[in-house]
Order: C-alpha cells, then sequence, then structure tokens
C-alpha cells in the first residue's frame, strides 16, 4: 500500500478530536455542577456527529461478504466493549463493600428499576445492562456507544445491500447509485421516525434497538455525505 493511502485524513482526526473534547467536557459538567460550560445545550451535536462521521468512514471494500465483515466488527468493537464493560464491573467499589451501595450511581434497565438489596443482586442488573440492554455496566457507561456502533454498522450493512439490490431489480449490485441512495435516505428518515416514537413513549428495547433506530439515520448520512465532504 502506498504512503499515500495510508496517510491519515487530517481534517478527520481533527474532527473527531474536536467532539471527543465536547463529550469530556460535557462529563466535566455532569461531575461539577458548579462548572456550567453550556455543553448541555450541543447534547444533540456532540454524539450525533461521531455517527455521522462513522458513517462517512463506512466501508465494505476489504470484506467480500457479511460474515467477514461481522467477525472483524466483532473483534474489534464488541469483543472490546465486553472486556472492558466487564473489567469496570470487576473494579466497581460496591462488589466487595456493598455498604457503598446508596452512594453508587442510580441503575435503570430497560424502564426497570431494580430492587437490589444484596451484591448478587447489583451484580445481576449489571450484567443485564452489559448483555441485554447494550448499555455496560453501571461504572462505564460511556461504553454504550462502542456497543451501539457495532449494532448499527452491522444493520447499515444489511440496509445498504438491500437498497442496491432493489435498486438494482435482484441483479448483481456493483456500486450504489442514486436510487439506492434515495432508498437508504427514505430508510434513514424512517428509522428516525421509529426512533423518535420510541423515546417519546418510553420504550426501551433489548439491545438499544430505539437507540439504534434513531443513531441509523445520522450514520446513513453521513455515507451519504461521503462524495460530498471528501470534494
Amino acid at each position: 500500500m502506498s504512503d499515500k493511502a495510508m496517510a491519515r485524513i487530517g481534517w478527520i482526526d481533527e474532527f473527531k478530536g474536536f467532539v471527543l473534547l465536547l463529550v469530556c467536557l460535557y462529563h466535566v459538567e455532569q461531575s461539577f455542577p458548579q462548572a456550567q460550560m453550556g455543553m448541555l445545550h450541543l447534547s444533540a451535536l456532540r454524539m450525533s456527529a461521531f455517527f455521522f462521521i462513522s458513517g462517512m468512514l463506512f466501508s465494505t471494500r476489504r470484506f467480500g461478504n457479511f460474515k467477514s465483515y461481522l467477525v472483524h466488527k466483532t473483534r474489534v468493537l464488541l469483543v472490546p466493549y465486553i472486556l472492558l464493560s466487564l473489567l469496570f464491573l470487576a473494579l466497581d467499589p460496591v462488589l466487595y463493600n456493598f455498604d457503598l451501595f446508596p452512594k453508587a450511581p442510580r441503575m435503570t434497565v430497560m424502564n426497570i428499576k431494580p430492587e437490589i438489596a444484596t451484591v448478587w443482586d447489583y451484580i445481576y442488573w449489571n450484567l443485564a445492562k452489559i448483555f441485554v440492554a447494550g448499555k455496560s455496566s453501571i461504572g462505564s457507561g460511556p461504553l454504550w456507544f462502542v456497543f451501539t456502533l457495532y449494532s448499527v454498522s452491522l444493520i447499515f450493512y444489511g440496509v445498504q445491500k438491500v437498497a442496491i439490490c432493489v435498486a438494482n431489480k435482484g441483479r448483481s449490485p456493483v456500486k450504489p447509485g442514486m436510487t439506492s441512495r434515495v432508498i437508504i435516505a427514505l430508510i434513514a428518515i424512517a428509522s428516525l421516525a421509529g426512533g423518535w416514537l420510541l423515546y417519546v413513549n418510553h420504550i426501551r428495547l433489548p439491545l438499544g434497538i430505539e437507540r439504534d433506530l434513531t443513531v441509523l439515520f445520522f450514520f446513513a448520512n453521513g455515507w451519504l455525505c461521503k462524495g460530498a465532504l471528501k470534494d
């Protein structure tokens, strides 16, 4: 591979660094309420921007089929999500001194506010957060992003292939054309509407499906804008 092909795109690194800074400042503001930096008003920008740029970088050129893409994403996203979630759970001081539980963050799993009376209850509901809700253990909440990126990447792979297949009327697709892009845009809009309806009606589904529906909109738009942004 040539040096040019391997070179990083500077503005993409700068973009991700800027959004990461906003995320860090938001969590600082959460931990120190007296530090008002206006981060709450940027809530709609931070994570949607990450998913937008992830969609722009989406590519299946290195993968001949869905299985190879699934194996790759599982290795680089799902496995780290699970291992880090379990690591932070193992480091949780509540496991070793349950008297600290009243000081621990309140836990909600898919709209369920569990009654936790023992350390085993605490472990059980943390595992439910990790493997059922897809939101990681209570001490590593931000890892929800990794799991959601994993899920929406796989979903978009299917959306793209279906859209290209429909646009080509079942013939073997080569590259996405205008018709397939329109189909993807319509799916993205419908997905956003579905995610919004679930959210406003306080419906939380296993594996964060309502999150995936919302995120798919930004991910798909990043992919659709890829050509224009490169130009």
